[in-house]
């Protein structure tokens, strides 16, 4: 785990599964909360601006069994 900003994350899946066969698709959504800067560190003098941004995940999954 790093440092980060809080962040909340929404996922979904689905599984197919017949005769053997298992198909599984997942989703997850991460959105940042906000970031605010830490004075007094040795890092003061880089530039501290943060952008946030989203991130997509997608998983996808095959698989048989016997």
């Amino acid at each position: 785990m790093l440092p980060d900003n809080d962040r909340t994350g929404i996922s979904a899946g689905i599984g197919y599964h017949k005769n053997g066969l298992v198909v599984d698709f997942a989703y997850m959504l991460l959105l940042p909360g906000e970031r605010k800067p830490v004075g007094n560190t040795i890092l003061a003098p880089l530039d501290q601006n943060y952008q946030a941004t989203q991130a997509h995940l997608i998983g996808l999954s095959f698989g048989y069994t016997l």
